[in-house]
This record gives C-alpha cells, sequence and structure tokens, in this order.
C-alpha cells in the first residue's frame, strides 16, 4: 500500500516525537506536523461523509482554507493520494470557494431567520 504514494507522503505527523523531547525539534517542523494532522482529519471527515451520505461533490471553504495556499495544497495532495486506494473515490468532486469567509455569515443569518412552517 504505500508503495502507491509519492516517498514525500507523511503517514505519522508525529511519528518521530514519540518519546523524545519536544527541544530536539525546531519550531516550525512541529507546526507542519500539527497543520499536517490537522488536515488529514479533514480530508478524513470530507471524504468519509461523501461516501456514507452519497454525495458526489464536496466544497472546501473558509479563511483557513483561503488565506493558506499551503492548506489547500495540503488538502489537495491527500484527496489525490486517496483515490487509488479506493475506486469509489475517484468519483468524488472537489473544490475550493474562493470567498467563502463569507459562507458562515450568510449561514447564520440563514439560520437565525425563522421561517414558518408552512412557507418550507
Amino acid at each position: 500500500m504505500y508503495s502507491l504514494y509519492p516517498p514525500e507522503t507523511v503517514f505519522f505527523s508525529f511519528g518521530k516525537a514519540y518519546k523524545q523531547n519536544l527541544d530536539a525539534f525546531n519550531k516550525e517542523d512541529l507546526a507542519r506536523a500539527l497543520l499536517n494532522s490537522i488536515v488529514e482529519d479533514i480530508v478524513r471527515a470530507v471524504i468519509l461523509n461523501c461516501v456514507i451520505h452519497g454525495v458526489k461533490k464536496a466544497y472546501f471553504c473558509g479563511n483557513f482554507v483561503n488565506h493558506a495556499e499551503v492548506v489547500r495544497e495540503m488538502i489537495f495532495k491527500k484527496l489525490i493520494g486517496r483515490i487509488p486506494l479506493n475506486p469509489t473515490y475517484s468519483q468524488l468532486e472537489f473544490k475550493f470557494v474562493q470567498h467563502g469567509g463569507f459562507l458562515g455569515a450568510i449561514g447564520a443569518l440563514l439560520q437565525a431567520i425563522q421561517i414558518p412552517d408552512e412557507e418550507k
């Protein structure tokens, strides 16, 4: 299975930190490992929810994704890396929303507006 991935693929974000003092690592490496772990969790959750609920398209949005090119790149690489592992993943389509920071506010506004049941 591991031979399907490029050699620079990270499998365990904090693998080398086990039983070592954190002073042995520089802050940049720890930040990258933490970011990798967060992105891995996001990608795993998105893919599993798409498969469970039969969703074919997923949209990534929000300021965490929009303002960090490295995050978009990491998400993209992790998504592409999973396709050879399961043929159903190749049917999924993933997009990045450019101005997605506003979608949370719009969603909160729509949630705050109470629509009577007869109008739904």
